[in-house]
């Protein structure tokens, strides 16, 4: 299964049942819309992109999941530890997966 779709369906779906599942119940709990969960869509739909990326572009969202990853260590918020996953997913497809998809130019 391609690496988008499993980053845009933890977002909108893996993410709200695991925090259920850790007893964030809403309005308190964070959905889509959060920074977190928004910046695992994000990085999923841009491996889901069929084009040529800027470092630019993946650079911002790939450090909100570093500070992200941080904030989720200190506050206990398990499924934010996907933030983690999806950043270096996201650097791993972008520089190594089969056709170059980062722009070498700005």
């Amino acid at each position: 299964m391609h690496a988008g779709k499993v980053l845009v369906a933890y977002a909108l779906i893996g993410y709200p049942l695991l925090g259920y599942l850790a007893g964030h119940q809403y309005p308190e709990t964070p959905t889509f819309g959060a920074p977190c969960p928004t910046t695992i869509f994000t990085l999923g739909v841009l491996l889901w992109a069929r084009c040529e990326l800027s470092w630019w572009i993946v650079a911002i969202p790939v450090a909100w999941t570093i500070i992200g990853t941080s904030a989720a260590l200190q506050l206990s918020v398990p499924q934010d530890f996907g933030l983690a996953i999806a950043g270096l997913t996201s650097l791993f497809v972008l520089a190594y997966g089969g056709t170059r998809r980062l722009a070498t130019r700005s």
